[in-house]
């Protein structure tokens, strides 16, 4: 080892066989060897002779650096002297480091978790800790399948290009008697020959060595529960061997994906110098690393049996949160396997994160480079390499999940859409030298931390490595202000846990800043670490981190300043719910859950299934709560509540739910409340109620108006009211009751043969039914109230009391029901007191049918309900009557009311409108009720005029002159107008009288005449019209007085005497 590498500050040794002249080993000492080295720092080299022809050389650098061995005999240098190696810092290096915890795999959501890390330099010993950069990659959708089964392959190490390194615990070889030295001696082979063996999987007997050997794990094994009988578990392990020499330098075992240059590792055996005491180790801990054990080649220690609590916690939260088509990939991974080694290739699946250099990677469907391009992944974003095929050559194909954000699709050119115009540049080759374009490419978008984790992720294979070429880069390292973030989300959860605070600051805080994943992830830190330890070298480290939210991840350990992860990493970690809490669990059953029916049976009651959430709020997947319950009666007294039984339950269904049954013979309103651990869950408590749905008709009963009276097209109302077995007020519930009524005029029926009537029922309150009907028919009826449990299909069961007896009486008075049909003629009025017209008309011209101005016209409406029934007494004001007569004036009238006797059969209101006709002419009354004309109104009927009055009868002069400038013209005489009229001022419409006229003379002013037959005459026409034209003819001039009688039968039907000036005609 102290000539192939080595540590600074660290002493390092070498031995050197002495051979004679011959070439054969000496085996006696005394021989003098010079060594000389040169190098980054003066160090002076010690030799120790073991007097076996052997000599052991120590020596320890202190600077890292280049350094050359010298070593001559009596001035002749050995063969291959002088030596060249490079001495390294006294650093970790994350190939050597180890790290092993179940954490690395498993914890509960939120739970402070720890993993202990061991940290060793490139020589394999154990050396200071460093900064570490923990975090999660949440898996996501579409690319689980793939990122899981490559986070589970026994070679998953991200950095495997370095090869395993044994440590070997010091020996002390400072000069000492030959004894000593002897012993020493021996003890360095049997420790290497142990070191050989326990890689080949061979027993060695511990008890004959003094000295240790422990090779740390360089791959991260996989150990499943296996449950036997409770206390046995089966562990299994995957691991890559590698063979190692002692005195040479480890090979690279495969050319890796990282930017970084490649680690030179060395599998020499360290030993210790003077004063530096080997460790001291536990016996049996010894023979157990000595022997090793038979399921670890790497033999390193197992973990220990899982505890059953983490365990079915995490068989649970798996069996509801299966990979779907993880078998079948599995099995396609190894039928690829196979494939692909027929064609030289090798297939390597492990999830590593990498960084797209300066150029972009064409990003194609298939490992084919003739396959289907879907675009160019952009440089500098992230990707996750979960499967790479790996060519004799070195080149390296991959399939890589990545954001849908750092993918720029490629346009099809062949298309009819032209490509957008972009600065011009180079041309842009791929991977597998085609020409994809000639436009610039975008620098990379916003630079994304490790962590970062945003929109839809895609999968694509790509080109990693090419002719030598590394296209990628695993150095990542986590941005400065995520990891303080993390470390502060650590210090805020312990916190909150010291004060018992609410974590809802925790979730808030994953939204309010940069936690791009939003998975509550903190991180505690390393301890002892490099601060606590001071300054000495502490053989293990904890690291404590904790996880949020539940799901799968990939759990990154990196060393900060060297952005390199170490073995295993990243680790395949689930993250299963943590126990029931009642901050976090939300308990709110619906309205229709919170109702139930009363009883003690076991479908009786409420049954509530409360599904548990975790501190953080994650769905439970277990039970184990400790969870109860109280129900409680609302709204009466506290002796009363205490004499009310009810019967909870909670039953834990081992699930993450509970359910909890309330059942009580008493109905009524409850509160109810869930605990978890004493505390309210969220949303209680909350009130459920339990009702009565099973009735006794014989406990029930009917009361309300609608049982006696009822008005006919009015709501009548009356109510039922439930009572179950228990005195419970019940609610009949279900398309299996069915209630019923009928009102009927037919009496002593029975309820089957009576006629249903519609109603309207309504549960007005706790086990009252309303039912609310309208009877048709007015009258002493019947009412009929059943019910029928079974939906109709069985006989109708009357309510105790059924039939009621109901008076009905008419409803309101309906205008448009309501009618009338004319009118009558009542009282006819004496039209012709000297029954002139009577002795002058033939029986064939009766005018019975008409009616004459003086006579009495009656009209009798009938006024009813909206069902015919007839209406009761009606307030004057509503019903009016009015005579339009026809000069157009309107004369309002009362409409008289009175009681009538019907046989057999009581009485009923009649109506009556009486009018008194005295103007001739078409008149119309209208009936109207509530200002609404009923049917048949308006009721019209014409009145003509009745006998002529001489006292109002008038003559008229002639056309176009006066009765004081009339001519005397014999042969044209005057005609004077005699116009009749009767009693009531009406004229008279009809002739039939005989009127006679008698001239006097008054005035002759020319001479003496006299009238004589022979110089005058007077006659009469009847215009049949009921005027009269008199016609006076006169020879000479005069004044004359004229005298008219209308009828010699008629009674002073002499005409007031009317005074005529004749002219002399011209």
């Amino acid at each position: 080892m102290g000539l192939t590498g080595c540590s600074a500050n660290t002493e390092s040794f070498f031995e050197i066989e002495a051979v004679d002249e011959n070439g054969k080993r000496s085996t006696s000492g005394g021989d003098s060897f010079f060594i000389a080295i040169r190098g980054a720092s003066r160090v002076r080299a010690r030799v120790s002779d073991n007097k076996d022809g052997t000599y052991t050389v120590m020596w320890k650098p202190e600077l890292s650096g280049n350094y050359e061995v010298a070593i001559s005999l009596f001035g002749n240098a050995i063969a291959g002297s002088p030596f060249t190696l490079h001495v390294h810092d006294h650093l970790p290096c994350a190939p050597n480091c180890e790290v092993k915890g179940r954490s690395l795999h498993h914890i509960i959501a939120r739970t402070n978790s720890s993993f202990e890390i061991i940290y060793r330099d490139r020589s394999g010993i154990v050396c200071q800790a460093v900064e570490l950069d923990v975090y999660v990659m949440p898996i996501g959708e579409g690319e689980e399948i793939y990122l899981w089964k490559a986070a589970t392959q026994p070679n998953w190490g991200p950095e495997e290009d370095a090869s395993a390194v044994r440590e070997v615990n010091a020996i002390d070889l400072s000069p000492q008697d030959d004894k000593t030295k002897k012993k020493k001696k021996d003890a360095l082979e049997k420790a290497l020959e142990k070191s050989e063996k326990a890689e080949k999987g061979e027993k060695t007997d511990k008890k004959k060595s003094p000295t240790k050997l422990t090779q740390p794990a360089l791959a991260a094994a996989e150990k499943t529960e296996k449950k036997e009988k409770g206390d046995k578990a089966e562990k299994t392990e995957r691991s890559e061997k590698t063979e190692k020499t002692p005195s040479k330098p480890a090979q690279p075992a495969s050319a890796g994906a990282e930017k970084t240059d490649k680690v030179e590792n060395t599998d020499s055996a360290a030993k210790s110098p003077k004063g530096d005491k080997p460790e001291k180790k536990d016996k049996k801990a010894d023979k157990k690393e000595a022997n090793g054990d038979k399921k670890d080649p790497n033999n390193s220690p197992p973990p220990p049996p899982m505890p059953k609590t983490m365990a079915s916690s995490l068989k649970s939260w798996e069996a509801r949160n299966p990979l779907p088509g993880f078998d079948e990939l599995e099995m396609q991974s190894c039928t690829s396997a196979v494939a692909l080694a027929e064609q030289g290739l090798q297939l390597r699946q492990r999830a590593l994160r990498v960084q797209v250099g300066d150029k972009p990677l064409i990003v194609r469907t298939g490992p084919a480079l003739d396959s289907k391009q879907l675009g160019l992944l952009l440089p500098s974003h992230i990707g996750v390499v979960v499967e790479e095929h790996i060519a004799a050559d070195g080149n390296v194909r991959a399939r890589i999940t990545f954001d849908e954000t750092a993918l720029l699709k490629l346009y099809d050119y062949a298309g009819s859409l032209s490509p957008p115009v972009i600065d011009a540049g180079p041309s842009v080759t791929s991977i597998d030298g085609s020409v994809v374009g000639s436009p610039r490419l975008p620098t990379s978008r916003t630079s994304r931390s490790p962590e970062a984790r945003i929109g839809t992720q895609l999968t694509g294979w790509v080109t990693l490595k090419k002719e030598g070429k590394k296209l990628v880069s695993s150095r990542l390292k986590l941005e400065p202000t995520n990891r303080e973030q993390y470390i502060q989300q650590w210090q805020r959860r312990q916190l909150n846990d010291k004060l018992h605070r609410s974590v809802q600051c925790e979730v808030d805080a994953c939204t309010l800043i940069s936690d791009e994943s939003h998975v509550a992830f903190a991180y505690g830190g390393v301890h002892p670490g490099w601060l606590h330890s001071k300054g000495q070298v502490v053989d293990k480290h904890k690291v404590s981190y904790s996880v949020g939210k539940v799901g799968r991840y990939l759990l990154h350990v990196r060393l900060r300043n060297h952005a390199a992860a170490v073995p295993g990493s990243p680790f395949a970690l689930t993250v299963t719910p943590g126990p029931a809490h009642y901050s976090s669990t939300v308990f709110a059953p619906t309205e229709k859950s919170l109702t139930g029916i009363v009883g003690e049976d076991p479908n009786a009651g409420i049954t509530l299934i409360m599904h548990s959430s975790d501190q953080m709020g994650n769905a439970c997947t277990e039970g184990g709560a400790i969870v109860k319950t109280t129900c409680v009666p609302l709204g009466l007294s506290e002796e009363q509540a205490w004499e009310i039984k009810v019967l909870t339950e909670v039953e834990d269904l081992y699930d993450g739910r509970y359910r909890m049954r309330y059942r009580s013979k008493s109905s009524g309103a409850y509160q109810v409340a869930v605990t978890i651990n004493g505390e309210p869950v969220n949303g209680s408590p909350w009130t459920m109620k339990l009702v009565s749905s099973t009735p006794l008709l014989q406990k029930s009963s009917l009361d309300g108006p609608g049982l006696k009276v009822a008005v006919a097209g009015e709501r009548a109302l009356f109510s039922i009211r439930f009572v179950d077995q228990f005195g419970n007020l019940a609610n009949p519930a279900g398309t299996a009751f069915k209630m019923g009524m009928a009102v009927t005029s037919e009496l002593r029926k029975k309820v089957q043969d009576v006629k249903e009537t519609a109603f309207e029922g309504v549960w007005s309150a706790e086990g009252t039914y309303q039912i609310h009907y309208i009877a048709q028919v007015a009258g002493n009826l019947e009412l009929h109230v059943w019910c029928d449990l079974n939906g109709g299909k069985s006989e109708r069961m009357a309510f105790p009391g059924s039939p009621f007896s109901v008076s009905v009486s008419a409803g309101t008075p309906s205008a448009s029901a309501s009618h009338v049909d004319g009118w009558t003629l009542e009282k006819r009025a004496s039209s012709d007191k000297n029954n002139v017209l009577s002795k002058k008309k033939s029986s064939g011209e009766d005018d019975a049918g008409k009616i004459i101005a003086g006579d009495t016209v009656f009209v009798r409406p009938l006024i009813v309900d909206s069902f015919q029934n007839p209406a009761s007494k009606i307030n004057v004001d509503k019903l009016l009557a009015k005579v339009v007569r026809p000069n157009g004036s309107e004369v309002v009238l009362a409409v008289q009311q009175e009681v009538r006797q019907i046989k057999g059969s009581g009485s009923e209101m009649v109506y009556g409108v009486r009018y008194e006709t005295s103007l001739s002419g078409k008149h119309a009354m209208h009936v109207m009720l509530g200002g609404v004309s009923i049917s048949g109104s308006p009721v019209a009927f014409e009145v003509y005029a009745s006998a002529v009055e001489p006292t109002l009868s008038k003559l008229l002069p002639p056309e176009n002159g006066s009765f004081d400038s009339l001519v005397a013209d014999y042969d044209k005489p005057s005609e004077i107008i005699l116009r009749t009229y009767d009693r009531f001022g009406n004229p008279c419409t009809t002739g039939g009288l005989n009127p006679t006229g008698k001239l006097t003379l008054i005035k002759n002013p020319v001479d003496n005449t006299i009238l004589m037959p022979n110089n005058h005459f007077v006659n009469t026409v009847d215009r049949k019209d009921g005027t009269y034209a008199i016609n006076v003819g006169m020879t000479f001039t005069s004044t004359v007085r004229l005298q008219v009688n209308l009828d010699k039968n008629v009674q002073n039907g002499d005409l007031p005497p009317l005074v005529l000036k004749y002219t002399k005609k011209e």
